[in-house]
């Protein structure tokens, strides 16, 4: 974090996202959501929405709101894959839960999304 964010130094992204690669891929949730950030963004590096899409949903399975809610927002427009509206909600929903504020209105969003079809 302190590379992402040039605490201390300069900002060194690549170097971030390396090491938050090494932590998330040991099943940190909060690296699994900052490496996810970097992939969704192309910090540090190429983007990567599919390898986003899955290392959010990772942290999501884990409980981070955060990454509950990006990952239900790539599920609700087809970011890194097929729009799954179902699974959008869920993913939404358990944000919510969590008092995540853009989650509650994007559920919002998508009932009336969905009351359109």
């Amino acid at each position: 974090l302190v590379l992402y964010l040039g605490e201390g130094g300069a900002e060194d992204w690549p170097q971030a996202r390396v090491y938050f690669k090494l932590a998330a891929d040991q099943g940190m949730g909060k690296a699994q959501n900052n490496y996810a950030g970097m992939l969704h963004a192309g910090h540090g590096g190429k983007a990567d929405l599919p390898a986003a899409r899955t290392y959010y949903k990772l942290a999501a399975d884990q409980g981070v709101a955060v990454s509950q809610y990006n990952y239900a927002a790539m599920l609700h427009h087809g970011h890194g894959g097929e729009v799954d509206l179902r699974s959008a909600r869920h993913y939404y929903s358990l944000a919510a839960e969590q008092g995540f504020a853009l989650a509650i209105k994007n559920l919002a969003i998508l009932s009336r999304q969905e009351d359109n079809l």
